[in-house]
């Protein structure tokens, strides 16, 4: 079974950044989210 890709969305926007989460997992990829740069990058 192939691994899934695994995206980070920096988004700040909470609305947005739930609706391109939700699009992108009925594609089958696994989301982490980050309201800002900083946040992103902890989690990176």
């Amino acid at each position: 079974m192939p691994l899934a890709m695994k995206i980070i969305i920096v988004e700040d926007e909470q609305k947005l950044s739930e609706n391109i989460v939700a699009y992108l997992k009925q594609e089958n990829y696994v989301c982490e989210t980050a309201r800002d740069f900083k946040t992103a990058i902890y989690k990176i």
